[in-house]
């Protein structure tokens, strides 16, 4: 999953959360900057390692990760 989709994946998130109490959903579009010294082109994770040596697998799926993500940032949002 590309940084692009994550922002696309969240943006959906945020909008059907705000919309279900009846707030405006209109949030500012995402800004691109240029590079940045460091800024890694791409990067890959596989959790098979981590599922070897430690057990490790994940409990929460993306949707269901973004969503609690969502409903976080809004939470912190209106205190």
């Amino acid at each position: 999953t590309d940084v692009n989709q994550l922002e696309r994946l969240l943006r959906q998130q945020l909008a059907q959360l705000l919309q279900a109490a009846g707030q405006p959903a209109d949030l500012p579009p995402p800004i691109h900057g240029p590079a940045r010294a460091g800024d890694l082109r791409s990067n890959l994770v596989d959790a098979k390692r981590a599922a070897e040596v430690f057990g490790w697998e994940p409990k929460t799926n993306l949707e269901a990760g973004l969503g609690a993500t969502a409903r976080w940032f809004l939470e912190q949002h209106a205190r």
